[in-house]
This record gives structure tokens, sequence and C-alpha cells, in this order.
């Protein structure tokens, strides 16, 4: 995938030298700001465009996907509907206690992870893994502006600042971990039928790791894992078919199924 970093239409001082810095840190070209997005992204042939604004950094893809930023409003739902006794279906499959250490080894926007860090408390942590270094930046960002607004939730604010984001494949970082370095591993792969209640993952598809969990990936996983793995599904999916999950956790009428292995003993 071809990117380039730029600013948003008000090319000011403090975003052009954020959106330079940037481009150094993803060693990706930075380009002057000289008309539409659509026009930067033809004349130089760009599949993806990391657009910096005083706002925050944003993706923009040409075409048809659209563009992404980060936003809290899936996990605050939820976390709204456990505030009003209600139950979460992935904390159900988790089964997390207080003070545990997560590697959720597919970050995405990091709904799954501000809800685990909540449920996690203060003494709790989630290390999350990021394939796509242009996701990465912009979560990263997100959490991090999270913090810093007084307009959210108090829950939230506490739950970014546990949550540590890192660009990397789990392969590799699996491979590296030693044995039952984490509480729990978590996987959501990308659906390969995507999900219609869903759309807001649509614009991620051409930057994500695409493909489900390997047998071989889920074996290191067991190994890193001191309690648990858990692996998100489409409720008609096949990916926890063929991995034979030994256990399933979701909701009746859900469109997502769980499947939870224990650690190797």
């Amino acid at each position: 995938m071809k990117a380039a970093v730029t600013t948003g239409s008000k090319n000011v001082s403090a975003v052009r030298e954020q959106a330079a810095a940037w481009a150094i840190e993803l060693a990706l070209p930075f380009l002057e700001r000289t008309g539409p997005l659509e026009t930067i992204c033809a004349q130089a042939g760009l599949d993806a465009l990391l657009v910096v604004t005083k706002q925050g950094p944003r993706v923009y893809l040409p075409g048809e996907g659209g563009a992404f930023f980060f936003h809290p409003s899936l996990s605050v739902l939820r976390v709204q509907r456990l505030a009003r006794g209600g139950h979460d279906l992935l904390l159900n499959a988790l089964e997390l206690s207080p003070g545990e250490q997560v590697l959720d080894c597919t970050l995405g926007l990091a709904s799954d992870a501000c809800v685990m860090a909540h449920a996690l408390g203060e003494n709790g942590a989630v290390r999350g893994l990021e394939a796509s270094p242009l996701i990465a930046l912009v979560v990263r960002e997100g959490l991090m502006a999270c913090q810093r607004q007084n307009e959210q939730p108090v829950w939230l604010r506490q739950a970014a600042a546990r949550i540590a984001v890192e660009t990397g494949r789990y392969e590799a970082v699996l491979a590296s971990l030693p044995d039952k370095a984490y509480d729990v591993v978590y996987f959501d792969p990308l659906f390969v039928h995507p999900v219609a209640a869903s759309a807001n993952m649509q614009p991620l598809r051409p930057l994500a790791q695409s493909g489900g969990v390997s047998a071989a990936s889920l074996a290191q996983a067991r190994r890193v894992a001191r309690r648990r793995v858990v692996i998100k599904d489409h409720r008609s999916g096949a990916l926890l078919k063929a991995l034979k999950a030994p256990q399933l956790s979701g909701g009746k009428y859900s469109h997502i199924r769980f499947g939870i292995w224990e650690a190797e003993k």
C-alpha cells in the first residue's frame, strides 16, 4: 500500500510540524497540501493519505474506502449498558479479574481494548498490537487525546491510560514472548464476510491485516497465556470450526461467537 502524509485544509505551522514529524516516524513522504485530497492521491498514485488536523490525525482512502479517525463511541455504549446492569459478550467470554494483563493481538479501533481496560481496573493493562502503522498511529493519538479531554467519561480517560498501542504483527510478537507472559490473549480478526452492523469498520479493511488466526498462532497464544485465549468470529464463520474451539460463548441472537481455549498447562 502506497501512502503519504499531508495536512488538513487549515495548514497552520503547528499542524505542519506535527505532520512532518509523523511522516518521519512512519517513513512516509510528506506532501504539501495543494488541493483536494482525492486530487493529491491521484497525482501521487496513493492508496492512503494520513491527514493531520488540529482535531487529530485521520486516514483518507480515495474512492469508496472513505476515511476514518479514532472515536470511542461503541465502547461508550457498551460500558453504559454495563452500568445499567447489562452484560457484554466479550467480557463474558474473557471472564477478566481486576489487575490482569491482556494481550490484544488485533487492536483495530480499540473499542474492545477500552472495554477490557475498564473491566481490568486501575492495576490492569492492555497491550494492543496493530499491524497497520497508520491505524496504530491514529488510535494511539486518539487514546492520548481521550486522557486530556474533560468532556469524556472518567472511566474512558482512565481506561485509555491503561492501553499501550504497539505497531507489529502478532505472529512475530507472540513468538518473541516467554511462556505465561499475559493472563489472556485475545484475537478479533476481520470477518471474511463483513457484518452490516459493523459498518464503522469498513474504512479500515484496505489497511488491516487480513485472514484468520492460524493453528500455529493459536498454539503460540496458548503458550503465552496464563489463563485463556479468546478468538472472535462471525456466528456463521468457519474459523472457530477450523480451529476446533473447545468452548463457545455468545448471545442467543448475536451475530458473533467467541471461541475459548484454556492456556497450556
